[in-house]
């Protein structure tokens, strides 16, 4: 009986420790990233580039910026991304892990260069860092809210 007991009370002790140190689960930074670029609601939010570089600087001066400049750009919850300038639109598709935005515009030049499995930097205040890694350096995509 005492054999029982002593048993009984390490499996308690243990079972105490276990729960104890249990982790809490994180956020799904996937549902994060999608609330952030789609919107909480139906309405969606809309981004502009602020920058983009093929090459490895991180300067603001450089880059190919100018390449989207007055493009509007809407993410929608079902992976569909367009970007608009007047009366043009293109359309591409998108997704996300939690770790890397993955976009894909087949249509034409400059939006083929964001064509790219982008690892999510960070997002803050309307703000969506991106980094790709190439054979020849990174690039960088920002984008911002509007």
């Amino acid at each position: 009986m005492k054999t029982f007991i002593q048993k009984a009370v390490a499996v308690c002790f243990m079972a105490v420790i276990m729960a104890g140190c249990q982790k809490e689960p994180l956020p799904q930074v996937s549902d994060t990233m999608t609330k952030s670029i789609t919107g909480e609601n139906s309405a969606p939010r809309n981004f502009r580039v602020a920058f983009f570089t093929e090459n490895q600087t991180e300067n603001p001066n450089d880059g190919q910026t100018s390449l989207f400049a007055g493009y509007r750009f809407t993410f929608t919850r079902s992976g569909i991304v367009e970007a608009f300038k007047n009366s043009r639109t293109y359309r591409g598709k998108w997704s996300d892990n939690g770790k890397t935005l993955t976009m894909s515009f087949e249509q034409a030049y400059p939006f083929t260069l964001l064509s790219a499995d982008w690892s999510i930097v960070r997002q803050y205040q309307g703000t969506i860092e991106l980094q790709y890694n190439t054979d020849n350096g990174r690039e960088f995509l920002i984008f911002t809210k509007l």
